[in-house]
């Protein structure tokens, strides 16, 4: 569609409603359970589900067997609190994230007993989301459950990425890396991957990703010793970087790690449910019917927040000099360091710091009736934006002076971690709940 005449009117709480009703689980798993062989099937299912999306997930994936009249054998959901609340036909479990707690331990417990309950021939399912690694977690000695959390804490304040972040996880986990496959000893498992992590491959995910996502319970991946020694180092306090660097080494870590490759069978079944290019399909096809000419950027940005916001911003120059188009897409996590004690997250500080970048800075040299364009989003697509009941928020030129003129204090924001106060104060943050999906994040600068 081409552009339509005169300026549109962009509401961003109406878009991003519109986009995550296109990432449900009722329109994404149908197709990933259609492309599994139907004999993987024959002596029924045990059907479990692991992260944010995971009530949702089990309940679509449930109702497809029944439909088809597969035998299921047991269900169990495993989620965060607050997620897939309601009356539920099923076992719910509910567990801490972002940090994993006592919670999280029995969670990961219940999900060996489950699987080792799948009776002879049935197939274990597990719908995989994101936010699985804190949901369920089972230290591997000669770690303590203490020092998993010291390190997750430690990855996240620092502004790690993702891939960073599970790699240290799975290293100091029993359940991940193949662990809760170990409990399905002979029985055909078939795993559903929603993933909420960055891939470099428009296609299709390289095979070392299903491993990244929930740091794959069910999947095993030869990690590499020198990535992580030097991402312990990098990250994690000495004392703690030392106590996972000194067991590299040792023979029981080695006879650990090949009992999980043994453990994970080659005609195991692994189905890519939805990645970021769904996010990015979806939310380019919805902004072209509304008039727009978007552009793709065509990646999962995966690095620190700073270095991503200024590729964003030479992005946007780049596209505004070329011309025909009206909104720039992007995806990925774009880490951010914690600084203070405010509220905030990754996506209200990506908007609040393009914002101050192209309204306050003017860093692109814009003409004032171009500014007064130009709205930017960002949107967790779980619903939740970090340690926040927001999922994000947007900013326009308009919206950012009504939050300074009301007092709120844009520096001090930044400064104290405090960037959902700051578009509060705006009246622009996104509350969603949660969405019953986990895609990574979803940035748009649009011009209407």
């Amino acid at each position: 569609m081409g552009r339509v005449a005169g300026p549109l009117n962009l509401d961003p709480d109406a878009l991003v409603r519109e986009i995550l009703a296109e990432l449900t689980p009722e329109k994404t798993l149908p197709p990933a359970l259609a492309r599994v062989p139907p004999a993987r099937w024959q002596h029924g299912v045990r059907l479990a589900g692991l992260g944010k999306a995971a009530v949702e997930q089990v309940e679509v994936t449930r109702d497809w067997f029944t439909d088809r009249g597969i035998p299921i054998h047991g269900t169990l959901a495993v989620t965060k609190h607050g997620y897939g609340t309601g009356d539920r036909s099923f076992p719910v479990i509910h567990a801490a994230h972002p940090i994993c707690d006592e919670t999280s331990r029995a969670a990961a417990a219940a999900l060996r007993r489950f699987a080792e309950e799948t009776p002879g021939g049935a197939a274990f399912v597990l719908c995989l989301s994101g936010g699985g690694s804190a949901l369920a977690a089972e230290p591997r000695p000669p770690f303590t459950f203490e020092q998993k959390i010291a390190a997750f804490r430690q990855l996240v304040d620092g502004g790690a990425s993702i891939a960073e972040t599970n790699l240290i996880r799975r290293e100091m986990s029993a359940f991940k890396n193949g662990g809760l496959r170990i409990a399905c000893g002979e029985r055909p498992v078939v795993t559903l991957i929603t993933v909420d992590v960055p891939h470099p491959y428009r296609d299709e995910p390289y095979p070392g990703v299903f491993g990244v996502v929930a740091s794959g319970p069910t999947i095993h991946e030869k990690l590499d010793p020198e990535a992580i020694g030097s991402t312990a180092r990098k990250w994690l306090d000495p004392a703690l970087a030392a106590a996972v660097v000194e067991q590299l080494d040792d023979p029981a870590r080695e006879r650990g790690q090949q009992r999980l490759a043994d453990a994970c069978h080659p005609d195991d079944e692994v189905e890519l449910v939805a990645s970021w290019m769904q996010v990015e399909s979806r939310s380019y096809a919805i902004l072209a019917r509304l008039g727009l000419r978007p552009i793709a950027l065509g990646q999962a940005f995966d690095e620190p927040l700073e270095s991503g916001l200024e590729k964003h911003l030479e992005l946007l120059r780049v596209n505004l000099e070329r011309g025909d188009f009206d909104a720039q897409i992007s995806t990925g996590e774009m880490p951010s360091r914690v600084l203070g004690s405010g509220k905030g997250g990754r996506n209200s500080e990506f908007v609040v710091r393009m914002a101050r970048a192209l309204f306050l800075e003017n860093r692109l040299a814009l003409d004032d009736a171009t500014l007064d364009r130009i709205t930017v989003l960002s949107l967790a697509t779980d619903g939740g934006d970090g340690p926040t009941d927001a999922a994000g928020g947007w900013l326009n030129r308009a919206a950012l002076r009504r939050g300074l003129d009301a007092g709120a204090d844009l520096e001090r924001s930044l400064a104290n971690s405090d960037t959902l106060t700051f578009l509060e104060a705006c009246g622009t943050a996104f509350r969603t709940g949660p969405t019953a999906t986990n895609l990574m994040d979803l940035h748009v600068v649009a011009l209407c």
